[in-house]
């Protein structure tokens, strides 16, 4: 017994440090492993997807898909497999191939047919390749999105709608205009299209029209007449359906499509209707506190080409004030049949009663307008809002003089403009003026700022008594207005301040306005003459001088010359009439020359008569400005004579493309005639697509020898439809010369200047689209969308591949496929350079009704090139794809199952729903709905749809109904258990009454609300099958024959297992003796439920009865186990079973000392057997080996509490690691059983001799390395005897291990 506690505590000692190496074996091996780097991803050599022409497939066809990678290793691959998920319209749509081993370097190859469904529309769809890499125990997964491309026709139709002339909520009986634009390449044949208006509008039901041809690159218009907008609609985009199904012609193949078009309509707010207030306010300027009945009136000017039908009004009045016959301060009334077309005014007009305590100031009223207005049939309703200023003066009439009253100048004229009108007034009050105004009532034909009614306020006056105050204004009379007086009204405003407070007062007068003649006021031509002699044939073009004075009373300012050819002469360019505008500043008397430039003649034989239209701008001496119009015919002559000719050596120019403008071209013109030339002007003359003028050089106006040149400088400015190639520009010279009789002669030539216009091609940046995805903003990563997702953010970088920057870079989108509609277009990119990228936004609404898979989108790309001073826009067009994913695939359905299965009445059965959301794709489960079959319901509702609820919500207690509850313990293990074994799996738990007494599958819906990462609801419904089990069921009894019979005792496992597929309840168990060996401490156990499949162990003690048999030993029990349970239905089973078991006595051998050494070949092993049991082991044998030699020894048998010692040699070439001891025994039953047991094998040392010892010299002292070694090895050591040690006491168990071990049945199974 010492030597087992030494060894105990020596193990107890070494346990901890044996657990640290372990420790530190296994964390490096895990770092090791750590360091294995993934291998980099295959490359996609190619993908292609053929029909059976060699090109992308039609509808129908049977296409192959061959997909190639290049395998970069670095290691090889056990296995490649490849897992493909296409859109709905592919057969199949998901498969997997398995590619093989591959060694770094290897291609791998994909070939599949695929079948295209027979109404695939024309698109470009993607699909998605997984590949799976086995290297080793590792396993790499590497994404790739392909491209299959869907052949149709035509490529290039687009279809827009718009309403005319309203677009706005309410908007009755206006049209819908419906565009078909077909930009080929194919003619589209016998078009049917059939159009629904959304719902609320009208009119309702299908709007069907036909087209016959409609041709590539033409457009069809359809109005639909009477449409109605609800008035309740939002404004926004709404979305008709429309129906389209034609014919198209690819080569010699008519191929029929239909398809159903999403058109989205635009309604858009209401905006204020343009009216200019006439009047607004008091009908008499002012009103009094305590006035009856004083109107205000409410003029306004429609300014709109609309006709104002009716006017619903709501005026807010002051507090003091109310609408007479009233006691409300709101007034409301709708003004009928008013037909207020563009010009023309609405009335409107309020007696109101005002409270005599109102104090005097000014107040304001607020007026909200809804004005009813119609264009071309159509009616609808546009707001307006005003401010009505309204000022309440105090008692008692102004008490002024009118000093001055009319014209600054003392007269103005019909037709004068800004005629200044003065009136100057004293002030007799006793009171200082603080402020004054003046409302003026103008007569008809007279009008201040546009407006015959006008106010003029003077602030900060300071008048006193007897000081004058004077008001100015600037008056337009009309030049229809004869002279005269014309009478109107004034009214005159005082607000004064005294020692009794502030008061206001008015007084209204009559005002007189006089207008004089203008038969005083001349303008007149005095002469006229060409600015230099010219000869004339067609070739010739001169200036004319006029010289035209002025007599009256003010000063002319402006001459206005309109010149009209009668005969012998035109005018540049073709023109019917020439006007000039010149600044003269004349005074009475004086004279001013007028030039006609661009006059050309037509022939030498003929003078030129021109018709002269001169109006002259006065301002007379007051300052008012009016017109003075004449006309005149003059006549002017010519002369003949040859001219000159020039020529020019060259043209110099950078480079010309489409649309450039401001290219600067330089001529070099000389002089080739014998005689000094001076060049007048040059004009280059029209070519097609180019326009060019003169902008500067040195030849104008410039002294030219003969034989010398000089320069000059165009600008053009090039169509953006011109088309590349050989242009000419016509230059026209004008010059002149001493002629034969020394007078100056005026000469023309017309030079050609040849141009030449570059392609564009050659410097074209094209934009295209790099990247097209979904996702919040610029460079987050991507997300997915799905069916009924509103206002998606769509992200398109841009990528400039040229080598020139682009300006003003637009994108608009266009879905080639329905289900997709763009809600707002990308923003204008403002440049791009060479190389460089943009980040676009678009948002897109996804239609509930889509299907997932790949959508196609045309993007068509405008920009403008400016490179070489061209500004011309270019379009081109692409089709991106974009992925719309089916909600499904966020939502994985792990489990559905009873947590417990349930009986008939029960309750509170519990189902647990396991879900797998997507953490990629779902950012949260809104909620979980479960639709029951018949025979389940609702326990609180007894309906037939239930919530789940996630199951830490969940307050889950035993149920009270009858004959069930819930199983607690069994959701408890079965989330324990799959949250130890898989991530991201959300647990779900319905509570459901069970009333279906029938067994069997069947059907429930489960529904899935969640929420995406851009924060829409989405739902994903599955059909699931549910067994409710309700089979008979059937106990099945499983024993060992032998039970371990130690201290008198027995313990005996029975299991019992239900075989049928359905639990059964209130399980009780008996188990009576029929024999007197022994008899059960208790017989009677009690299982509330047992599921179908599940064992239940019963354990039973059995107490030996030695005596059973009048003394003589009998170690064999008999008895019956009897089961009484009750099944599904209530029945009550019972169930019975014999039992019959052997208690044997226990052996426990041990090998309590064990050692081996070799010497000379020779290794003995030796060591010593204890049988620590109860009964005698018969044949005893002990097996020893090592290194393959075999030796054994026989000991005979060993009786309970005793020992043996064994000895065995075994003869081997050389000294082996360790040796193998096998011990084999038997009971008395006859039953074998063994053990093992290993020992490490040491070399035995030599005995030293007396001489030896003695003779033995003294060494020197070991070094201090050698120290450390020798420590080494002595831990190393330790170690080792430590583990022995901790072996030999797992093999001494204590009293409780021992009896743990006659329990679990250790010696039957040969255990130590």
């Amino acid at each position: 017994m010492e030597k087992h506690a030494l060894q105990k505590k020596l193990a107890a000692q070494l346990l901890p440090a044996m657990l640290l190496l372990a420790l530190v074996v296994v964390t490096v091996a895990i770092r090791v492993s750590a360091l294995s780097p993934q291998p980099p991803p295959p490359i996609l050599l190619n993908a292609s997807f053929m029909g059976p022409m060699g090109a992308a497939p039609w509808p129908g066809d049977t296409a192959v898909l061959r997909v190639e990678w290049l395998y970069r290793g670095p290691y090889v691959a056990d296995q490649v497999y490849a897992v493909v998920h296409l859109p709905g319209i592919f057969g199949p749509s998901s498969f997997s191939a398995q590619l093989g081993a591959a060694a770094p370097g290897d291609t791998l190859e994909l070939v599949r047919s695929i079948n295209v469904a027979q109404g695939a529309a024309s698109s470009r769809y993607q699909g998605l390749i997984t590949l799976y890499i086995v290297v080793g125990g590792n396993v790499y997964t590497y994404n790739y999105t392909v491209e299959l491309e869907v052949a149709g026709c035509p490529a290039g139709l687009r279809i827009s709608a718009g309403l005319e002339p309203f677009s706005y909520p309410g908007s009755n009986n206006v049209e819908l205009r419906v565009m078909l634009e077909n930009r080929g390449p194919e003619d589209v044949e016998n078009v049917t299209l059939t159009l629904r208006l959304p719902d609320g509008w009208q009119p309702t039901g299908n709007i069907s029209w036909n087209i016959e041809v409609l041709w590539a690159n033409s457009s069809e218009t359809h109005m639909v007449p009477g449409v109605y907008v609800p008035a309740w609609i939002e404004p926004g985009l709404y979305n008709a359906t429309l129906g389209m199904s034609y014919y198209c012609v690819v080569g010699n193949t008519t191929r029929f499509f239909n398809y159903t078009f999403s058109l989205p309509i635009r309604v858009e707010q209401p905006r204020p209707l343009r009216v200019e207030p006439l009047v607004l306010g008091w009908r008499a300027g002012v009103a009094y506190p305590g006035e009856a009945s004083a109107p205000l009136d409410i003029v306004l000017l429609n300014q709109e080409p609309v006709t104002v039908t009716a006017v619903i009004a709501r005026v807010e009045l002051p507090s003091g004030m109310r609408v007479a016959g009233t006691a409300n301060e709101t007034y409301t009334a709708v003004v009928e049949n008013i037909a207020a077309s563009y010009g023309d005014t609405i009335r409107l007009s309020i007696d109101i009663n005002i409270d005599e305590r109102l104090p005097p100031g000014f107040y304001n009223a607020s007026a909200w307008l809804r004005f009813v207005v119609s264009s071309q049939g159509a009616t609808t309703i546009l707001p307006g809002q005003l401010v009505i200023p309204l000022l309440v003066a105090s008692p008692g009439k102004l008490n002024v003089d009118v000093v001055y009253m009319g014209w600054s100048g003392g007269y103005a004229y019909p037709g004068e403009l800004s005629a200044p009108l003065r009136v100057v007034v004293q002030n007799l009050e006793d009171s200082t003026v603080t402020t004054a105004m003046l409302v003026l009532e103008l007569p008809r034909g007279f009008a201040a700022d546009g407006r015959r009614v006008a106010t003029i306020t003077l602030d900060n006056v300071a008048a006193g008594y007897g000081d004058l105050v004077e008001f100015t204004a600037a008056i337009d009379v009309s030049s229809s207005l004869e002279p005269g007086s014309y009478m109107g009204n004034m009214t005159l405003v005082f607000i004064m301040s005294s020692s009794g407070g502030t008061r206001i007062k008015y007084v209204r007068l009559p005002l007189r306005l006089d207008l004089s003649p203008r038969s005083v006021e001349n303008v007149s031509i005095v002469s006229s003459r060409w600015s230099m002699w010219i000869v004339g044939d067609d070739a010739y073009a001169a200036t004319a001088v006029i010289d035209v004075g002025y007599w009256g009373r003010g000063r002319l300012r402006y001459l206005v010359v309109t010149v009209e050819p009668i005969e012998g002469a035109g005018l540049r360019a073709g023109a019917e009439k020439l006007t000039l505008v010149q600044q003269v500043e004349l005074a009475p008397g004086d004279i001013a020359s007028v030039s006609i430039p661009g006059i050309r003649v037509y022939n030498a034989s003929q003078d030129v008569s021109l018709n002269v239209t001169m109006t002259g701008i006065v301002v007379s001496p007051s300052g008012g400005v009016y017109n003075v119009t004449f006309s005149r015919i003059i006549r002017l002559e010519l002369l003949r004579e040859e001219p000159l000719q020039l020529g020019y050596t060259k043209a110099d120019t950078g480079h010309i493309l489409p649309s450039s403008s401001n290219v600067e071209v330089y001529v070099h013109v000389v002089n080739t005639a014998p005689e000094p030339v001076t060049i007048l002007s040059a004009e280059p003359l029209e070519a097609p697509n180019i326009k060019a003028w003169l902008s500067g050089g040195d030849c104008i106006t410039a002294r030219v020898e003969p034989g010398s040149s000089c320069t000059l400088v165009l600008m053009l400015n090039v169509s953006s439809t011109a088309s590349p190639g050989s242009y000419s520009i016509p230059l026209r010279l004008w010059y002149s010369y001493r002629g034969n009789a020394g007078s100056v002669v005026t000469g023309r030539q017309v030079l050609s200047i040849p141009l030449e216009v570059e392609p564009i091609e050659a410097y074209d940046p094209s934009p295209i689209v790099a990247r097209a995805y979904w996702a919040p903003t610029p460079g987050v990563a991507p997300v997915k969308v799905y069916p009924g997702t509103g206002a998606a953010p769509l992200q398109l970088e841009l990528y400039n591949t040229g080598r020139y920057t682009v300006i003003g870079v637009v994108v608009r989108l266009e879905p080639l496929d329905k289900g997709l509609h763009v809600v707002e277009q990308p923003a204008v990119c403002n440049s791009l350079a060479p190389g460089s990228t943009c980040s676009l936004t678009a948002y897109v609404d996804v239609d509930p009704e889509a299907e997932p898979g790949l959508y196609r989108v045309r993007a068509v790309i405008s920009y403008i090139f400016t490179a070489f001073n061209a500004h011309l826009n270019i379009t081109h067009e692409e089709t991106i794809t974009l992925q719309v994913t089916d909600p499904a695939e966020a939502i994985g359905i792990v489990d559905l199952s009873w947590a417990s299965a349930p009986r008939p009445g029960t309750r509170s059965a519990m189902l647990v729903i396991m879900l797998y959301p997507d953490p990629s794709q779902v950012a949260r489960i809104h909620s979980v709905v479960l639709e029951l079959p018949q025979g389940l319901s609702n326990p609180q509702t007894s309906g037939s749809t239930v919530i789940a609820v996630p199951q830490a919500s969940l307050q889950m207690t035993p149920s009270a109904t009858r004959g069930g509850q819930t199983d607690i313990a069994s959701i408890a293990s079965i989330i324990q258990g799959l949250e130890s074994t898989t991530s991201g799996v959300e647990v779900y738990l319905a509570q459901v009454a069970v009333n279906v007494t029938e067994p069997g599958p069947k059907p429930i819906a489960l529904t899935v609300y969640w929420v995406d990462r851009l924060g829409y609801l989405h739902r994903v419904e599955k059909r699931l099958q549910l067994y409710v089990p309700g089979a008979p069921s059937i106990l099945s009894v499983h024993f060992e024959p032998y039970a371990k019979l130690r201290g008198g005792v027995a313990e005996l496992d029975i299991t019992i297992i239900n075989t049928g597929d359905a639990p059964v309840y209130n399980v009780y168990t008996v188990l009576v003796p029929t024999s007197a060996a022994g008899y059960p401490h208790t017989s009677v156990r009690h299982i509330p439920v047992l599921e179908p499949g599940k064992p239940v162990k019963l354990n039973y003690t059995l107490v030996y009865n030695p005596a059973g048999f009048g003394g003589v030993e009998s170690y064999t029990f008999t008895g019956v186990l009897t089961a009484v349970y009750e099944d599904m239905v209530g029945r009550m089973t019972s169930f019975n079973t014999s039992i019959a078991v052997i208690m044997k006595p226990t052996i426990l051998l041990r090998i309590t000392s064990m050692n081996a050494e070799w010497r000379n070949g020779t290794v003995l092993v030796k060591g010593v057997i204890a049988n620590e049991g109860i009964e005698s082991a018969e044949a005893i044998r002990v097996d020893a080996v090592a290194d393959g030699i075999w030796s054994s020894s026989f000991l005979g048998s060993l009786d309970p509490s005793s020992e043996t010692p064994f000895r065995i040699e075994l003869n081997t070439v050389s000294k082996p690691d360790n040796v193998t001891v096998v011990i084999s025994y038997s009971d008395r039953y006859g039953i074998t059983y063994s053990f093992n047991a290993t020992a490490p094998v040491v070399e035995a040392r030599p005995e030293k001799s007396l001489s030896e010892a003695k003779g033995v010299e003294a060494e020197p002292p070991i070094p201090e390395g050698g120290l450390n070694m020798i420590t080494v090895v002595l831990l190393m050591l330790a170690v080792i005897v430590g583990y022995i040690a901790y072996r030999r006491f797992r093999r001494i168990p204590s009293e409780n291990q021992l009896d743990s071990l006659l329990d679990s049945g250790e010696a039957s199974n040969g255990e130590e």
